[in-house]
C-alpha cells in the first residue's frame, strides 16, 4: 500500500507537533522518518494509525483519503515499549491481533506457527514474556503486529531500548521480513545510522516540518541544507564565507589545509580513530587510520571532498 501525507498539522496546546507536513511512503518499501526528539515523528505515526486526529491535512492510502477508525485501517503498529501481555504466552500474544477474526483454532495455530517461524521465536511459543530476553520480546511484539497481515506496518523506535549489537541484528531481520512479505513499512528513528541501514526512502523532520525526503541513496548523497547534512553525520562548516559539507572520512590531518585548529577529542572507531578538531567558531570530525596528534596539538584539516549547498558541485 502506498501512503501519502498532505499538509498534516497537529497541535497540542502550545506545541505545534506537525506543521503542514507532506511526504510519501512508497508501496512495499521501508520509509524511515528521521529527526531529533520533538520533531513530530511519533505524532505522524499516531495520526496515520488513526490513534489521534489531525487538526488539518489529509492522509491517503493508495491515493484514497482515509477516515476509518484504527481497527479498520489495515494498519499495525509496534511501539518502543514491548507492550506484551504478561499473563499470556508468546502464542497468545501473537494471536491477540487476530482475535476479532472468524478463524478456526486450526487456522490460528497455523498463523502462530508461521509468524513465530518468520521472526525466529518458534521455540518460545509456550513461554511467558518475563522468560524472554529484550530482543525476543521485541520479536514477539513484531510477530503480533504481523499476524493480522497489515497493509501498512508502523514502527515507533522499536529497537531503542536494546543494546547496540542486538539492534543491528534486528535491523537485518526487519529487512529480511519486509523483503519476504513485501509490506509497506514506516519506521521512526532519531539514529541516522539506523536510517541508513534500513531505509529505501527517507523523510527528514525538524520541528514538525519536513526538511527533505527522497530515495535513501540519493538523499544521503544530496542533503539540501545544513540541518539535513548535520543530522546525517556530515561536517558542516563555513570556509571563506561559504557553507560547505563533507564526510569525516573525506578529510585528513596534515601540515596545511582548509581548516586549522586544535585537537579537542579522540575516539576509537571501527576503521581508525575519529578526531575532533576545533577552531574559532567551528568544530569538525576527521577519520584517521594512522597515529593521531596529542590532545591540544595544532593541526590542519585537508579536505579531499567538499560540496557547496548552492550548486551541489565538488569544489
Amino acid at each position: 500500500m502506498k501512503l501519502s501525507v498532505i499538509a498534516l498539522t497537529k497541535k497540542y496546546e502550545r506545541v505545534l507537533a506537525l506543521d503542514q507536513a507532506t511526504f510519501e511512503a512508497p508501496d512495499s518499501r521501508i520509509t524511515v522518518l528521521l529527526g531529533p526528539s520533538g520533531s513530530g515523528k511519533s505524532t505522524a505515526l499516531r495520526l496515520i494509525a488513526g490513534l489521534e486526529r489531525p487538526d488539518s491535512g489529509v492522509i491517503l492510502f493508495d491515493d484514497e483519503p482515509v477516515n476509518l477508525p484504527p481497527e479498520k485501517r489495515g494498519v499495525s503498529m509496534v511501539f518502543q515499549s514491548f507492550s506484551l501481555f504478561p499473563h499470556m504466552s508468546v502464542k497468545q500474544n501473537i494471536l491477540f491481533g487476530v482475535r476479532s477474526k472468524n478463524l478456526s483454532q486450526a487456522q490460528k495455530e497455523a498463523i502462530a506457527k508461521e509468524i513465530a517461524e518468520l521472526v525466529g521465536v518458534t521455540d518460545k511459543l509456550d513461554a511467558k514474556p518475563d522468560e524472554l530476553s529484550g530482543g525476543q520480546q521485541q520479536r514477539v511484539a513484531l510477530a503480533r503486529a504481523l499476524a493480522s497481515t497489515p497493509r501498512l506496518l508502523l514502527l515507533d523506535e522499536p529497537f531503542s531500548n536494546l543494546d547496540a549489537r542486538l539492534r543491528e541484528e534486528l535491523r537485518w531481520e526487519l529487512k529480511r521480513i519486509q523483503a519476504e512479505r513485501g509490506i509497506t513499512m514506516v519506521h521512526v528513528t532519531h539514529d541516522y545510522t539506523e536510517a541508513l541501514a534500513l531505509a529505501d526512502h527517507i523523510v527528514v523532520l525538524n520541528q514538525g516540518k519536513v526538511e527533505q525526503e527522497g530515495e535513501a541513496e540519493w538523499l544521503i548523497e544530496n542533503p539540501k541544507n545544513e540541518f539535513v547534512a548535520w543530522f546525517l553525520g556530515y561536517n558542516v562548516v563555513k570556509i571563506n564565507g561559504e557553507c560547505v559539507w563533507f564526510r569525516p572520512h573525506k578529510a585528513r590531518l596534515s601540515q596545511d589545509g582548509e581548516l586549522c585548529g586544535l585537537v579537542e577529542l579522540v575516539q576509537n572507531a571501527y576503521f581508525g580513530k575519529k578526531v575532533r578538531v576545533k577552531g574559532n567558531g567551528w568544530s569538525v570530525e576527521v577519520l584517521e587510520q594512522g597515529d593521531v596528534p596529542k590532545l591540544g596539538s595544532t593541526v590542519c584539516v585537508k579536505l579531499l571532498e567538499m560540496r557547496h549547498f548552492a550548486n551541489w558541485e565538488k569544489l
